[in-house]
């Protein structure tokens, strides 16, 4: 992904990412993934009305899987980046590549 992201825009610089929390490569690479898959292209983002029950269990970086005929997507792949719950019904903001 970085590798297509460069030859497409050239090189670009992110800020450095610590944590406390994370000991091993193996989450750290996970992390590094995510992130990479998040800005490294070009990308949409939309957000949803759903009903809270249904979000209840997502955080901001889960992955999830989103179908909308009016956009021609089945199972397009999403990253959830942001939640705000109002009651019953929720907005959530994701992003994916194109």
């Amino acid at each position: 992904v970085c590798r297509r992201s460069v030859s497409l825009y050239g090189e670009t610089s992110e800020s450095l990412i610590t944590s406390d929390v994370i000991y091993d490569r193996s989450t750290a690479l996970a992390v590094l993934r995510a992130k990479a898959l998040a800005l490294a292209l070009a990308r949409i983002r939309v957000r949803y009305q759903v009903p809270t029950s249904k979000i209840i269990q997502l955080s901001p970086g889960s992955l999830v899987l989103i179908t909308d005929r009016d956009f021609y997507w089945e199972s397009k792949l999403f990253l959830l980046e942001s939640i705000s719950y109002k009651g019953a019904v929720s907005e959530i903001g994701l992003i994916a590549s194109i």
